[in-house]
């Protein structure tokens, strides 16, 4: 009767949640609530309670939101913000929030918390929201973005005006790049082109103002001025609009120069210097030149010559500044090995409009350059953080990647590798060195690689095979041993793991600070490090021996010898099966020779030993002489 009771009760409940639930779709929350609250004093469920819940801060939001409302229209806009933002935090789902907070921040000016708020909201009134913020930054196309899905006649007519404020502010515009170019403020000029291009889209006519008149006449005044610096900054800028050769060509000399007479600028020479070298088979200057006649340039010769104008600026710091030449060394044997890899192999590297971009040029430019991720691989961790650690660990110069390599933890599959890659190299570095301590967290670090890495894992095993030579204290076996281990698993350092491991619970047997018992189960445990190991075998077979030689020695005591004969015959060593044959043989024999011993107790001996050792030779003539033969 209980069972149909609760069954009944169960089906009230879940109509009557049905009904709950279709209330609050309604937005009937209140009715939704003091509903189910009659229901869950009937019928009490989980499900029931977290529905509770959620109606009663829907309500709480709403509440909030009123509030809001109520201290905008009166003015309070500071209080409103507070009440919406309350209102949004306790349910994010309610868009009006939003909606609302974007329209105080309109009021306020703050155009762009305003675009923080309306972002992503679907519907008429937040686009027409956006693109009223948009045209207040007179962002023209945006705001005409926003405001075309909108079919309404007062919209229209906005955007009407819109229209006549863009055309108005396009027109201004064109005039003030003409009284630039003829008031010969060039620079001016250039940047409202640009600024012009931004806003209003791209029109042939000022591209190609900007590219063939004024830039040409900027690019001449500036380096006609020898102002180096100023070169420079100019001849950067137009490689990173640009990203030609042409501009790459224009910005490597240009730091050239700007390098002799500003030693603080030789990083960005490398860096400019680098990508032009790389780039060299690209370069037109090399090309069409009449007075080679039909003789061709060596670029082999002519890049060892360029990279040598590169080390020469280097090694003017080396007994001034030991710590800025080690710097620019660092910066320069990373582009150089970069350019070997991308030379010498397929490797494309990074590339821009077919111009081969080196881990300098991007690491300091990737704002202004295509992102890219790049591969998991050696060429590519010379990209990373990691690149000047990775090409001094490549060049063997393992202890200066010590020195810089990063701290920060690495977040892409490409920075995982350059790290491993470099702890790897730290951790062999360590270990060739005799200082197997230091080298346990970095080849901990790069365990995925190398395990994954055969030639990894055979310098690893080497490195640990001469370090084992070279360990004195038994300890120290131990802990190196383990380390070893885990880090390889290999069968040379799983036989040196459990060698030694057995050796210890040796020990500990024979000082009494361990049980049989005990010893047995870690030696189990050893055996499935090393299954055939001799040294754990034979400890293992010796401790069990002792453990079952104990327990028969127990029975003997009782007089339990049918009991000792039967754990004798189930042990799998025959040394016990001697061992308990030779004490009764030894009973039997003093027992005759005493007389102390019926002629059935001396049977009975004799039969329990032949049946542990039938075939044994020493005791065949005591078999004999008792008869006893099966």
């Amino acid at each position: 009767m209980k069972i149909l009771q609760f069954g009944h009760k169960q089906e009230q409940y879940e109509t009557s949640l049905k009904a709950v639930n279709q209330l609050a779709k309604e937005g009937e929350f209140e009715k939704a609530i003091t509903e189910l609250q009659k229901t869950l004093t009937q019928f009490s469920r989980p499900d029931g309670q977290e529905l509770l819940a959620k109606l009663e801060k829907v309500i709480f939001a709403k509440q909030l939101f009123e509030l809001g409302l109520n201290h905008e229209k009166s003015g309070q806009l500071k209080s409103a913000k507070i009440k919406y933002k309350a209102a949004h935090t306790h349910l994010p789902e309610l868009i009006d929030c939003r909606i609302r907070l974007g329209i105080i921040a309109i009021k306020e000016n703050n155009f762009s918390e305003a675009l923080t708020w309306l972002e992503a909201i679907e519907g008429e009134q937040a686009a027409y929201l956006r693109g009223f913020v948009k045209a207040q930054q007179q962002e023209w196309q945006q705001a005409e973005r926003e405001w075309k899905t909108i079919d309404t006649f007062k919209v229209k007519q906005q955007r009407q005006i819109l229209k006549a404020l863009v055309e108005q502010e396009r027109v201004q515009t064109l005039k003030s790049i003409q009284q630039g170019v003829k008031s010969g403020n060039l620079e001016q000029a250039s940047l409202t082109s640009r600024t012009f291009i931004k806003k209003f889209g791209l029109d042939l006519l000022v591209q190609q103002n900007l590219n063939e008149h004024i830039l040409p006449q900027i690019e001449e005044i500036t380096w006609n001025s020898q102002d180096w610096h100023q070169i420079a900054i100019f001849a950067k800028q137009n490689w990173l609009e640009q990203q030609n050769i042409r501009t790459l060509h224009n910005w490597a000399i240009a730091s050239y120069y700007q390098a002799q007479i500003n030693s603080s600028k030789l990083e960005e020479f490398i860096i400019a210097w680098s990508t032009a070298l790389a780039n060299l088979h690209l370069n037109p200057i090399l090309k069409n030149r009449p007075w080679l006649n039909d003789a061709s340039i060596d670029r082999d010769v002519l890049s060892l010559d360029l990279k040598q104008i590169l080390e020469e600026f280097i090694d003017a710091f080396k007994d001034k500044d030991i710590q800025q030449y080690q710097k620019l060394r660092d910066i320069y044997r990373r582009e150089m090995m970069a350019l070997v890899l991308f030379v010498s192999s397929a490797t494309s590297g990074l590339k821009v409009k077919e111009l081969l971009i080196l881990p300098g040029c991007y690491q300091r430019h990737c704002h202004q350059l295509p992102r890219r991720d790049f591969p998991p691989q050696l060429w590519g961790a010379l990209y990373t953080n990691w690149g000047l650690a990775v090409a001094a660990c490549k060049d063997g110069d393992v202890s200066r990647a010590i020195q810089i390599k990063p701290t920060i933890s690495p977040t892409s599959s490409v920075e995982c590798f350059a790290h491993s890659f470099v702890s790897y190299h730290e951790g062999c570095y360590h270990l060739a060195n005799k200082h197997w301590r230091k080298a346990v967290i970095p080849l901990q670090q790069a365990k995925s690689q190398i395990v994954g890495c055969n030639e990894w894992e055979k310098k690893v095993e080497r490195l640990c095979e001469q370090q084992r030579r070279n360990i004195e204290t038994f300890d120290e076996h131990l802990e190196f041993a383990q380390f070893w281990y885990e880090l390889l698993a290999s069968q040379p350092a799983r036989s040196y793991s459990a060698e030694y491991k057995a050796e210890k619970i040796r020990q500990q047997l024979v000082a009494n600070q361990i049980s049989e018992q005990k010893a047995l189960e870690q030696l189990q445990h050893l055996k499935k490090i090393d299954e055939n190991n001799p040294l754990v075998m034979d400890l293992f077979q010796s401790v069990e021996i002792v453990q079952e030689t104990q327990k028969i020695d127990r029975l003997l005591n009782n007089n339990q010898f049918d009991e000792a004969v039967r754990v004798a015959k189930r042990s799998h060593h025959q040394k016990i099966r001697y061992i308990l044959a030779e004490i009764f043989l030894n009973i039997l024999l003093k027992g005759a020779e005493n007389r102390s011993l019926y002629f059935g107790d001396l049977q009975r001996l004799g039969r329990w030993a032949y049946e542990l050792c039938p075939h044994e030779p020493a005791f065949q003539e005591i078999y004999r002489s008792l008869n006893i033969y099966y």
